[in-house]
């Protein structure tokens, strides 16, 4: 593990820094902070392949959604359609088409 490995080394640079020669230190110091930036960009590269396989996964199941809303908007002949998240106010006689979306997609 690249971590568990740079833990060491730094662990063991910060034991030995007080008998070690100002030149050795400073080198040991500078391959710390190249293995540091190479966690770095690993980390990065990890992070944006996890990024493009989850909207790889989510952009089918977002597009058959959002096709079952507008189906179901039409259907029904609803001009307008909020998302809760960005209700402010529903009155009580707001029609809440989630089941009828689900239906439409074949979810119980």
């Amino acid at each position: 593990n690249m971590m568990k490995e740079y833990q060491r080394l730094a662990e063991e640079l910060q034991a030995q820094q007080a008998s070690m020669d100002d030149l050795i230190f400073q080198r040991k110091v500078q391959d710390l902070r190249s293995r540091e930036e190479s966690i770095g960009k690993f980390q990065m590269g990890v992070q944006e392949k996890v990024a493009k396989k989850k909207n790889e996964l989510y952009t089918p199941i977002l597009e058959q959604a959002n096709q079952a809303v507008q189906d179901v908007s039409a259907e029904q002949g609803f001009t307008y359609v909020f998302d809760s998240a960005a209700l402010v106010f529903a009155g009580p006689d707001g029609i809440d088409i989630l089941p009828l979306v689900k239906a439409k997609l074949g979810i119980q």
